[in-house]
């Protein structure tokens, strides 16, 4: 019984592994799913922070 718990585990863990590098992989290939575009306002934003001054 031990060792049928331990193979429900490992398959768990590999099943979830494969999902998480399949997602990966999914993201990887359509670029257009973290796709976006950056207007000159929000480009002037982000020149416009001091990063000097943030904590680190």
């Amino acid at each position: 019984m031990e060792s049928k718990k331990h193979l429900y585990w490992v398959v768990g863990l590999i099943v979830i592994t494969l999902i998480l590098c399949g997602t990966l992989l999914w993201i990887n290939y359509n670029s257009w799913t973290l796709g976006f575009e950056m207007d000159s306002n929000t480009l002037e934003a982000i020149k416009s922070i001091n990063w000097s001054s943030l904590p680190k």
